[in-house]
């Protein structure tokens, strides 16, 4: 019996786990509101820090991917009124969320980064905030992003490093992650650490850029 009770207590741990983790990755319904309201006491702070590691003080159109209820959007339009933003996200629960904002000159549409709507070299700044590493396919993603940036745009990635070692453990050191970047068309600018956050600082290379649709291609 306690071999028994032991593997039930085992599969519920499994379980909620796997929930939970989809949950992150797609919220939805009244568990994926409430996990997007802890999102945000977690990590703006987060956010907040590593968008003043930005070197440019305006940027004309920015993209932020995974934007649960819209806040890390809204933090982007305080610190750059000027820019237009565009968020776009997985979950119809969270684009609803942030729809509701009705914030001027933030646009949020439900699209996935490895397939976008947008136009070849339409942003000057992406940011992915807690989000890349449950990305479908990571190198697809980036891919469209080096589409849709402008010459030498930049992409702006935070997230807790724990999440870095767990789900991209390959691309963990600087170095690998460096030679990735590098084979995919971007140039790893800065890297920078604090409270278990890691933020990297990425700039699409121009050397023999073309505009390729990258996420029609077969």
């Amino acid at each position: 019996m306690m071999i028994v009770g032991v593997l039930f207590i085992s599969g519920v741990v499994v379980f909620l786990f796997r929930f939970l983790l989809r949950q992150s990755k797609k919220p939805t319904g009244f568990v994926g509101r409430m996990m997007m309201r802890i999102w945000n006491r977690v990590y703006i702070p987060m956010t907040d820090w590593a968008i003043n590691i930005l070197p440019n003080s305006s940027y004309d159109r920015i993209l932020d991917v995974g934007v649960g209820n819209g806040a890390s959007s809204q933090l982007l339009k305080k610190r750059f009124p000027a820019s237009l933003i565009y968020g776009i996200d997985l979950s119809e629960e969270a684009a609803a969320a942030a729809d509701q904002l009705n914030t001027k000159g933030i646009h949020f549409s439900i699209q996935t980064i490895e397939q976008t709507s947008f136009q070849c070299g339409e942003f000057d700044l992406v940011s992915a905030f807690q989000t890349h590493f449950h990305w479908e396919n990571l190198d697809q993603a980036l891919l469209e992003i080096h589409r849709i940036l402008t010459p030498a745009g930049l992409l702006l990635i935070a997230c807790e490093y724990s999440k870095i070692q767990y789900f991209l453990k390959d691309i963990a050191k600087k170095e690998r992650l460096e030679d990735y970047l590098n084979g995919l068309g971007f140039r790893l600018t800065d890297m920078r650490k604090g409270n278990n956050w890691v933020c990297y600082l990425i700039e699409k290379k121009t050397d023999n850029d073309r505009c390729i649709n990258f996420s029609r291609l077969e």
